[in-house]
């Protein structure tokens, strides 16, 4: 007798049913769908719905994004704003007072934090959230760009510094 094992592949499909927010966040639940629908960051985020783009998390990892803005975590949100108006812009400070954002000036751990002061109508913000860490904050390119040309800066001249010494 011989024995023989074949592998056989089988599809299956299963329908999922989801409930989506007026801001586009989705749930599995009727109920919490609804709860959340209350809630002060939902209201606000719907009204910036015109000024706001969800950016794919996938597209951050693959042009190596992840880790700059966020350690490499890997259950982070980013979202693009660019309020338009002075109530778009209002709107986006009331969403960011209403979430876990923390909302100061630079640290030394995080230097790309921009404060509520420095948003502007027109300009173009991306807002970071974190779930790991339950952890937000927003930016700008602006702002980015001026923490890397000063890091690497800082890095030529502290190379600068070595080749001086070992003259």
């Amino acid at each position: 007798m011989t024995v023989k094992t074949e592998e056989i592949k089988k599809e299956v499909t299963e329908t999922v049913t989801k409930y989506v927010a007026s801001d586009g966040t989705e749930f599995r639940s009727e109920s919490l769908c609804r709860e959340y629908e209350e809630t002060l960051p939902c209201i606000f985020k719907t009204r910036l719905k015109d000024c706001s783009v969800n950016i794919d998390k996938d597209d951050m990892y693959k042009k190596g994004l992840d880790c700059l803005l966020d350690d490499g975590c890997s259950r982070t949100d980013y979202t693009k704003f660019t309020p338009k108006t002075d109530e778009d812009l209002n709107n986006l400070i009331g969403y960011l007072k209403s979430t876990k954002t923390f909302l100061g000036k630079n640290t030394d751990w995080n230097v790309v934090r921009l404060g509520l002061d420095e948003l502007k109508v027109g300009e173009t913000y991306l807002y970071i959230q974190i779930d790991e860490c339950e952890y937000s904050y927003i930016t700008s390119l602006e702002k980015i760009k001026s923490v890397l040309t000063s890091g690497w800066n800082f890095l030529m001249e502290d190379e600068k510094k070595e080749e001086k010494k070992g003259e």
